[in-house]
């Protein structure tokens, strides 16, 4: 027994049947919208949260000077 295809987190000893996760039904189409959704927006706060922290930065160390 191939033990890599029966580890299961979820249910130790059983087999995850992969079979499951190839098929996508249209009930998954609006979390997998979302869930790409969530993820640009999170990429777009860091972005701007990067620019606010340099320009930030940048000033108060012209501040000093």
């Amino acid at each position: 027994m191939n033990l890599a295809a029966s580890w299961n987190p979820i249910f130790p000893g059983k087999a995850m049947k992969l079979e499951l996760l190839a098929s996508l039904g249209w009930q998954e189409v609006p979390i997998l919208i979302f869930a790409v959704l969530l993820g640009l927006v999170f990429f777009l706060v860091l972005r701007q949260n990067q620019e606010d922290y340099l320009d930030l930065k940048g000033t108060l160390g012209s501040e000093d000077e």
